[in-house]
């Protein structure tokens, strides 16, 4: 018997400007990224005519939003002349519900206000394949498919969020059988 295993593992940072709209005004964000997702693979060969593989994949998405803006000259030559950073009493944050206060003018009055933007994505999906060829060219296949999804904390570490806000949700099954036969014989 013979045991093949994969594992890959891909990090990715991005910086990436994001834009909610506000009436007629663009709100420009600086969204920091960090998805992490990792395959794993394992294939064993049982006999000959059957085999069994399995391929899981957790995946995780936390941004952050940083530097709140809007728009003042979409077409300035200087990239900074195109909007105007928010100043510290121009924006706060609530600490109750994490809702952001913006006050344009610096009056006292809040002008408008949206939510806490941040994110934490989680997913996971598996396969569990059972393939058996009861006859050269025809196959017999019976299949596991397991997915889940959820949002967690966007402040949380990334392995508790695995741990604890994964699995929480409903696990979606679907099994599936598939046969194949060859009626040509060569």
């Amino acid at each position: 018997m013979r045991w093949q295993i994969s594992f890959r593992i891909k990090k990715r940072h991005k910086n990436d400007h994001e834009k909610a709209s506000r009436r007629a005004n663009y709100l420009p964000i600086l969204l920091w990224t960090m998805p992490r997702d990792t395959s794993q693979t394992i294939n064993k060969k049982i006999y000959n005519t059957q085999k069994i593989q399995y391929w899981g994949q957790p995946f995780v998405s936390k941004g952050k939003y940083i530097e709140f803006k809007y728009i003042t000259d979409t077409l300035a030559k200087n990239y900074q002349d195109r909007f105007h950073l928010y100043a510290n009493d121009m924006i706060t944050q609530s600490e109750s519900d994490g809702t952001y206060y913006i006050d344009e003018n610096a009056d006292g009055i809040k002008d408008y206000s949206f939510g806490n933007p941040d994110f934490n994505f989680l997913q996971f999906g598996s396969n569990l394949v059972m393939r058996w060829q009861y006859k050269p060219g025809s196959e017999f296949f019976l299949v596991w498919t397991q997915s889940t999804y959820n949002s967690a904390d966007p402040d949380k570490p990334i392995f508790d969020t695995i741990s604890e806000d994964l699995f929480c949700k409903k696990i979606d099954n679907i099994f599936l059988l598939k046969f194949t036969y060859r009626f040509i014989n060569s």
